[in-house]
């Protein structure tokens, strides 16, 4: 080696030479030599072992001819710095003769010969194992789905991974070197912000007694905050202690979380109704049976009460109670939102605007009403006396929470596309078909609603009003779920707007139909014959003596098997059956059944004290009858009749 042996020709030098190789022979590193143009001027055995090449193979090459090619430019930048530093400290791949690379820790000086050439001098060590094993550690770091901060016991950064990176919007470069406290406090200062009081360990950046687990708010680098699951635990002990910290976004979740809130919320909510519109649906039954006979029996007394103007006067009064009380109990069934509707294709702003009269008379003078109806609006498919009902119903409570102050009403239709998010505000909205809807809003400006008139808005006989009866937005909420739509709550402090969407249909809408013509035509053609069924004896009296003065000739029964053995003497003479469908023993349903088996043209008026959906559910099928709901004016089972038997003609 020159390096060693200015004079090789001088028995000493040759000595010292030998001694040299010999010693570093022994040494643990590897050991090279090179001119200034980085060519081999001497290799250990030791490097020729380690690389698998001779010495004659190696001296005279380029150190660059080994350097693994993704490490050259690194090792050009090296090597510049080396030149004015003279001394090198660096790590690079090297290729081994069989072709597979091997990782070396380098230490290199320069040296000056006697005759002034330049040698550098090169130790290494092969940390193959030792790079294997960090890029393992940088795999597995990269492929935790968590973002990882370690810092030192000092509370230095070292490890800011990529996940971290991309989680904070902060770069590791900018990270890293900085102390833990500076960080906590930035990406989450609620939780690990300084506490002039009690500051955390984490803050202090203290690895001593550090244990945390939670869920805490963290904030991104643009300001925005998402929640997070944070772990941190200690690492080694002392001064060489570590302080690792994992955080996961746990944003779906939580998401997730607070959905399965609102659905199991708006579950329970749904099934508290359903219990009440089914407790509602059964009190109205049971009256609406009462109600009949009090009215039929009005009804006869008023026509043998010939001219008498007392008696006349104080029976219209008992009809006109039984009226409200039977208005009462359809307010109750249609909370149920299973009350019989005549659905049809309708404009819904020209039909809010047929009502505009209605509505007016109806609200405080005080309020303003401003009409805002969109034009050219899809049809929904609507029955139109319930649309007035919710229209009304809604502005009545909009007037209300003017609480008689001036204010104003805004009753507004449009068209509106549902996506998820706007899903999300809808309440009641599981039957809603979409994307297409037609929304009826009614907003107002009164002093808004608190949590708990939020929460209670749609329970029947919920009212901040002494003398309300807490039907109003029950009935709305029957009519809704009964046209398949949703409603939407928009409060403040300045008002509240309630809105109502309709999915859109295909088709036109048509004009207001004249029904009454429609009943009145029917009238005209008289049966002979009505088969009355009915097990509530007085009752079926009244109806009997009602159809009776009304032309009809009439055959009654108490229940299913009375009528079947009427029926069967003369199935040929009967023109309509009247058929009760609550009664014990056999529905009225099964009667029906049991005559259209015999004759397949019979026509059937059923009658109940549920509405018609209700009644299906509970009896059995009921779409292949007329139907009826209690109580009935006797005008109104003339007509019925007469429209059977003119249909079934």
């Amino acid at each position: 080696m020159e390096a060693f042996s200015p004079d090789a020709q001088a028995p000493l030098a040759v000595d010292a030479r030998a001694c040299c190789h010999k010693l570093i022979g022994q040494l643990f590193e590897l050991v090279a030599e090179t001119d200034e143009q980085l060519h081999f001027t001497y290799v250990s055995p030791k490097f020729q072992a380690a690389l698998g090449y001779s010495s004659d193979e190696l001296v005279g090459t380029s150190v660059l001819d080994l350097v693994h090619p993704d490490d050259r430019t690194a090792s050009s930048e090296w090597i510049a710095d080396f030149a004015r530093d003279r001394h090198l400290h660096a790590t690079s791949r090297a290729r081994h003769r069989d072709g597979h690379w091997l990782t070396f820790d380098w230490r290199t000086e320069s040296v000056r010969l006697p005759d002034g050439e330049v040698r550098f001098l090169s130790c290494a060590l092969d940390v193959t194992e030792r790079a294997r094993a960090d890029q393992r550690l940088r795999d597995l770091v990269a492929s935790v789905p968590d973002a990882l901060v370690v810092s030192d016991a000092s509370g230095i950064v070292q490890l800011f991974n990529e996940r971290a990176a991309a989680m904070f919007g902060r770069r590791a470069s900018d990270v890293v070197g900085r102390r833990l406290a500076e960080v906590a406090s930035a990406v989450s200062p609620a939780h690990f912000g300084p506490d002039a009081e009690s500051p955390s360990p984490l803050v202090r950046g203290d690895a001593e007694g550090c244990d945390l687990c939670g869920e805490v708010r963290c904030v991104r680098r643009d300001g925005t905050e998402f929640p997070a699951e944070v772990r941190a635990s200690r690492i080694g002990e002392g001064e060489d202690g570590m302080l690792a910290i994992a955080v996961r976004d746990v944003s779906s979740r939580v998401e997730a979380d607070a959905e399965r809130r609102r659905v199991a919320e708006q579950l329970q909510r749904v099934q508290k109704l359903e219990s009440l519109g089914t407790l509602a649906g059964g009190i109205a039954h049971d009256i609406n049976n009462m109600l009949g006979a009090i009215l039929n029996y009005a009804n006869v007394a008023l026509i043998r009460a010939g001219s008498d103007p007392l008696a006349r006067t104080a029976l219209g009064e008992t009809k006109e109670a039984v009226h409200k009380i039977a208005g009462l109990c359809a307010q109750l069934v249609s909370y149920a939102g299973r009350g019989r509707a005549a659905m049809e294709p309708v404009d819904l702003s020209r039909d809010v605007a047929s009502a505009s009269a209605m509505v007016r008379a109806a609200v405080d003078r005080r309020a303003t009403l401003v009409w805002s109806l969109a034009s050219s609006l899809p049809a929904i498919e609507a029955d139109r006396s319930q649309l007035h009902q919710l229209l009304l119903n809604l502005v009545l409570n909009a007037s209300e929470s003017l609480d008689g102050r001036p204010g104003t009403i805004e009753v507004r239709t449009a068209v509106v596309e549902v996506d998820d998010d706007l899903r999300a505000e809808l309440e009641f909205a599981d039957a809603l078909r979409g994307p297409r809807c037609v929304l009826l809003e009614v907003a107002d400006t009164g002093s808004g609603m608190s949590d708990e008139s939020a929460q209670r808005l749609f329970d029947p006989f919920y009212s901040t009003k002494g003398e309300g009866r807490g039907l109003g937005l029950a009935v709305v909420l029957g009519i809704v779920r009964r046209h398949g739509g949703a409603i939407r709550l928009a409060r403040g402090d300045a008002g509240t707007r309630i809105g109502v969407l309709f999915p859109a249909i295909d088709g036109e809408a048509g004009a207001p139909r004249d029904r009454r013509a429609d009943r009145a035509a029917a009238v005209a053609a008289r049966p002979r014959t009505v088969l009355v069924v009915e097990d509530e004896e007085p009752l079926r009296r009244s109806v009997v003596t009602l159809l009776e003065g009304a032309g009809f000739r009439v055959l009654a029964a108490g229940d299913g098997y009375e009528a079947l053995a009427a029926f069967a003497e003369r199935p040929g003479e009967i023109d309509v059956a009247f058929l009760d469908l609550s009664m014990p023993g056999m529905y009225g349903t099964d009667v029906a059944r049991e005559m259209r088996n015999v004759r397949e043209d019979l026509p059937i008026v059923f009658v109940s004290g549920l509405p018609e959906t209700l009644a299906g559910e509970m009896y059995g099928d009921v779409s292949r009858a007329a139907f009826l709901q209690k109580p009935y004016d006797i005008e109104d089972v003339v007509a019925r009749l007469n429209e059977e038997i003119a249909a079934r003609a």
